[in-house]
């Protein structure tokens, strides 16, 4: 009898949220949102990410004011390494993270920075800050501020230690070309 009624549950809710039982054309939209939202998941978990992909692009055609559905996009392409495209569709997520999005606009700054650190780290530095500020502005959000503070340092200090070893890696670099030079000019005879 309990497997009755958590079957005839389930199917109640799922009735519910079809596309027949919506009262307007935004209910509708929001239901077809929803249902692209899940097949996108479904293909990232199959390692579809082309579906995946196809999936999360419908979804954010059919709800283009939220930034959810470019996140996803986002963490696709980062897995399949197309950081540009990551970088971009992140950058379009915070921007369109609406005000109940909180946790995807923080998510998305937090990945922004990650992907910067490597190449663009002045960007990433200024990213982590943004995120810290965002953090401490939105305290019912789960965030990670820490780590962020943590990422800012860790910046800090590969760039203290660049400056630091720039004399040591001229000095490298010099004798490098004296060597060549002297290896080209006056080598074993």
């Amino acid at each position: 009898m309990r497997l009755v009624r958590s079957i005839a549950l389930c199917l109640g809710l799922v009735a519910l949220g079809s596309p027949a039982f919506a009262q307007n054309r935004d209910d509708t939209a929001a239901v077809q949102y929803g249902a692209a939202i899940a097949r996108g998941h479904g293909a990232v978990m199959g390692r579809d990410y082309a579906g995946a992909l196809a999936a999360y692009r419908e979804a954010a055609n059919l709800q283009a004011n939220k930034g959810a559905a470019h996140y996803y996009i986002a963490c696709v392409l980062r897995m399949q390494n197309d950081v540009a495209g990551a970088i971009a569709a992140f950058e379009t997520a915070a921007r369109l993270a609406a005000s109940g999005e909180d946790d995807i606009r923080a998510r998305a700054q937090m990945n922004l920075s990650f992907l910067r650190e490597k190449e663009q780290r002045d960007q990433a530095r200024r990213g982590w800050g943004e995120y810290v500020q965002f953090c401490d502005g939105h305290a019912q959000t789960p965030t990670y501020p820490n780590t962020a503070r943590g990422r800012i340092e860790a910046i800090d200090k590969v760039e203290q230690v660049d400056r630091e070893y720039a004399p040591v890696r001229e000095r490298i670099a010099n004798r490098v070309r004296e060597n060549a030079a002297s290896a080209g000019g006056g080598g074993r005879r």
